[in-house]
């Protein structure tokens, strides 16, 4: 759903020697979480896939066919308003051209701005829900940062669902506790879970060195216990602890989220 997919690469100017412009500065080399990757030409691409060329005519509108298409959790669906409008065009060619459902997934607080670009007759098919893995904005902020405060999104999330809107729970991703049972209550209430169709649970996942530098961001902006709860449960030496974490949270939110809702991903 959102453009975040493709990488645009400097186009050749026919000039197959090595030679290079000696003014022009050098590519740096970044990492992955520097890199804002936009694939070219979203919406005519989706547009070609749906849509038969010759005939005009819908390639997947069958009737009965309700299959949820969801966005990656790898971007968000609503990051900003230009990411905003592009996933409404592209939710709406979907809701026009088939019968499917579509799930979205956002850091963001904009999905009620999203609604407002999409056809009232459309909404019941949409399923939305935010990442909301602490309900401590200061903490969120600080492996989180350039998100909107987890408070932001729930007051969204509230605001779709006392308007009827279909809502998910994301408990993702969560840091380890030192009571498992208070924070699973405390975010079952918050995310009204009785209000979710489903709930996803994730604990951190190693990518890379993202579980060692997120322990030193917690540092750096005052949160040393969860600092040292999550530096507890890392590396080879920690396999029990890492264990003891995933499993607690799982049975902890399995006390207060219906088994037929909750979504525990573990990789």
């Amino acid at each position: 759903m959102s453009s975040i997919n493709s990488c645009e690469l400097p186009q050749s100017n026919g000039d197959d020697s090595d030679s290079r412009d000696a003014s022009a500065e050098e590519p740096k080399k970044l990492r992955h979480r520097d890199v804002v990757i936009r694939i070219r030409n979203p919406i005519e691409i989706l547009r070609d896939q749906l849509i038969d060329s010759v005939t005009g005519k819908p390639k997947n509108k069958t009737e009965g066919d309700n299959r949820v298409i969801y966005s990656s959790t790898l971007v968000d669906a609503a990051g900003n308003m230009e990411l905003v409008r592009e996933t409404a065009e592209a939710c709406n060619l979907i809701l026009e051209n088939t019968y499917w459902q579509i799930r979205l997934l956002s850091k963001s607080n904009l999905f009620p701005k999203l609604v407002e670009l999409i056809p009232e007759k459309y909404h019941s098919r949409l399923i939305l829900g935010m990442s909301t893995g602490t309900l401590n904005d200061k903490l969120a902020a600080a492996f989180e940062r350039g998100c909107p405060y987890v408070s932001m999104r729930l007051k969204a999330l509230h605001w779709l669902q006392d308007r009827g809107f279909r809502t998910f729970g994301m408990i993702c991703p969560f840091l380890p506790q030192d009571d498992y049972d208070k924070f699973a209550k405390e975010m079952a209430e918050a995310i009204r879970v009785e209000k979710c169709e489903h709930v996803w649970a994730e604990v951190f996942n190693g990518r890379g060195n993202n579980l060692v530098e997120t322990v030193e961001v917690l540092r750096q902006s005052g949160f040393g216990r969860e600092a040292d709860l999550l530096s507890n449960v890392i590396g080879a030496d920690n396999v029990e602890n890492w264990e003891d974490y995933w499993r607690s949270g799982y049975y902890a939110l399995l006390k207060v989220i219906p088994a037929e809702k909750l979504r525990f991903l573990q990789y």
